[in-house]
């Protein structure tokens, strides 16, 4: 059997990936490993609503709660509030959003085979996957996308996956007093670990952490004893995910290209992946076909470069501040937060933000990076400039 494309991964990016392809009338094959697709979930769900607009997908339709407010919680209890007023962003039922997207795709007419895994990959110039599962075998096609997550079998076993680490994360749902509108993201590695977050959906409230190291599970139950005199009964259904850490070696690899959390598009701030991912999706779409009409391999290409024109500062910068924000402690992120909280510069912050795209929220953290360092202490200042994380006139991080 030969196929025009094979995407590996049922999620939001490969069944986008699949679509956009398959409609310009190429044979698609897309596998996902599980037998349902859009379960399990592991994942808060939140996207921004431009950035869904922006791609052409109607997400209102699988909101289970509309935002239009943050509050970022110091670990002292320091408080940021964002809120200009209007609907943000949306949180998603995923898994009906999932198999929007997947019925999209088989609507375009890709084959979408459930309960089948990728366990080999033969070659990178003409592909052979290999297929056990559901579907047993070995599949031969002109191109391939890994699609497949954070431990990507496609990444590695075409030799493009490099150091990998993970932000591990657990979430639990369970009925507590919240804000229907509000989403509450919660700082402190001494409690929380890298992030908490607390995330109305419905009739419930997703609460989870993140950790790049130790067990997010300590931070989940540190969390949510902070939260207790909120939660009213049992927590319920509990979730695990990887949030993935470090770019792969490359994008693109002969006639096999990565993309979603397979290739790390994520925003490094939060770890958000819906919005980056399906963006990066639609511009590997379009060199894939691109490639597949003229017969040329090297015009996959073209899919780097666009990633890189589009966000490839924002995926630097956000990087590099996301380091030093992991390097402060609980007493510094007070100090931050507090200063962050001041009318001036919150204002500034509220004027610039885009929810999709953090490099504007990060304009204003540059603008007034000489303060907000200073805020920090001298004693942040020398570790940070000691590990070379920022140079001397405190402008370069």
């Amino acid at each position: 059997m030969r196929k025009d494309l094979v995407v590996v991964g049922g999620g939001p990016c490969g069944c986008f990936l699949a679509e956009r392809v398959a409609r310009k009338g190429f044979e698609v094959l897309l596998v996902e490993e599980h037998a349902q697709i859009g379960k399990p979930v592991s994942c808060a769900g939140v996207v921004g609503v431009a950035g869904m607009r922006e791609l052409g997908l109607r997400a209102e339709k699988f909101a289970l709660n509309k935002l239009r407010r943050g509050l970022i919680f110091s670990p002292s209890g320091e408080v940021l509030e964002l809120d200009r007023g209007r609907t943000e962003a949306l949180v998603l039922d995923r898994s009906a959003f999932d198999r929007h997207l997947a019925e999209r795709a088989s609507e375009a007419g890709a084959e979408v085979e459930l309960g089948t895994r990728c366990v080999e990959v033969k070659g990178r110039r003409n592909p052979v996957v290999g297929l056990a599962g559901k579907r047993e075998g070995e599949v031969r096609t002109r191109t391939l996308a890994g699609a497949d997550g954070p431990t990507s079998t496609v990444a590695r076993r075409s030799g493009m996956m490099g150091r990998r680490r993970f932000i591990r994360c657990v979430q639990v749902e369970v009925r507590a007093e919240a804000e229907a509108d509000t989403a509450e993201v919660y700082l402190g590695s001494s409690s929380v670990g890298l992030f908490g977050w607390l995330v109305p959906a419905g009739d419930v409230v997703r609460v989870g952490t993140g950790t790049l190291k130790g067990d997010p599970g300590r931070g989940l139950r540190s969390l949510l004893r902070l939260l207790s005199p909120r939660v009213r009964g049992e927590p319920g259904k509990l979730s695990f995910g990887l949030i993935p850490y470090d770019p792969p070696k490359r994008l693109v690899g002969g006639s096999v290209l990565l993309v979603g959390d397979a290739a790390c598009q994520v925003k490094p701030l939060t770890g958000g992946g819906i919005y980056l991912g399906l963006s990066c999706a639609l511009r590997a779409s379009e060199a894939l076909s691109l490639s597949l009409e003229r017969g040329d391999p090297s015009l996959l290409k073209l899919y780097p470069r666009e990633v890189e024109r589009s966000f490839g500062r924002e995926f630097a910068v956000g990087r590099r501040v996301r380091k030093l924000l992991l390097a402060l402690s609980d007493e510094e992120l007070d100090a931050l937060v507090k200063c962050l909280a001041e009318p001036r510069l919150r204002e500034e912050i509220l004027r610039k933000a885009d929810f999709d795209h953090h490099l504007t929220l990060l304009d204003p953290f540059f603008h007034n990076l000489p303060r907000l360092l200073t805020s920090l202490g001298p004693r942040a200042l020398t570790r940070m400039a000691l590990k070379g994380m920022i140079g001397p006139d405190l402008r370069e991080v």
